[in-house]
């Protein structure tokens, strides 16, 4: 959540000799009065209120370090024998992760080490799980993460929120394969068109899913 600005009229005369005055004391209008409204926040509002917001703060600015200059889609793939969870910045959504997993890693996901599927994304930061608790938490007022997904290799599911969706969306893989591939069947669309037939294939196949969530704001199905 960015700075709000606090819009207020005062007296020229009176701010131009305010100003002048901190100014000598080595302080200044805004500083004094950040420092007031700090003052005001501690004051007026509830502990339990301030401890909750003071978090709240804390998860938003450690998630924005996972990428501070660029959108990025934040992914949990997990199979058998092992999980990952790393940020993407050249996969942000879920068709454009449709595609990648039927040009290439459907043929390897049970070839290769869960770890080595990750190239596949290109430019990527492996996360903790702490951190991407953070992510699910803060998903929706997050500005740089356009997606979190978790693939579930070893059940054959995607579980994704992603900019736009009011809620998770589980599909087998094998439905978001064939709608990647009916998107493509007609030659010269462009990027959104296929992205609207490949929406519209997963229209009515989305799975119930009975697991319990992790994030109450975000509403994920992710289990760790």
């Amino acid at each position: 959540m960015a700075n709000k600005e606090v819009p207020l009229l005062y007296n020229e005369y009176r701010l131009n000799a305010l100003e002048r005055a901190l100014e000598e004391n080595g302080s200044s209008v805004e500083m004094a009065l950040k420092n007031t409204l700090d003052s005001l926040y501690r004051r007026f509002v509830p502990h339990a209120e301030r401890a909750e917001i003071e978090s709240r703060i804390q998860q938003e600015e450690a998630v924005a370090q996972v990428s501070p200059n660029n959108t990025v889609g934040v992914f949990h793939l997990h199979n058998a024998d092992g999980d990952i969870i790393f940020s993407s910045k050249y996969v942000k959504g879920l068709f454009q992760f449709a595609k990648l997993y039927g040009e290439y890693m459907q043929f390897d996901v049970n070839q290769y080490s869960i770890d080595s599927v990750v190239g596949y994304f290109g430019e990527s930061r492996i996360l903790d799980p702490e951190l991407f608790s953070m992510v699910c938490n803060t998903f929706r007022s997050s500005e740089n993460i356009c997606i979190i997904a978790d693939i579930d290799f070893e059940r054959g599911n995607i579980s994704a929120l992603e900019k736009g969706m009011d809620t998770w969306h589980t599909y087998s893989l094998d439905d978001v394969l064939s709608a990647v591939r009916a998107s493509a069947t007609q030659a010269d669309l462009f990027d959104y068109e296929r992205k609207a037939i490949f929406e519209e294939q997963l229209e009515d196949k989305a799975l119930e899913i009975t697991a319990e969530p992790v994030s109450e704001d975000a509403g994920s199905p992710i289990q760790m």
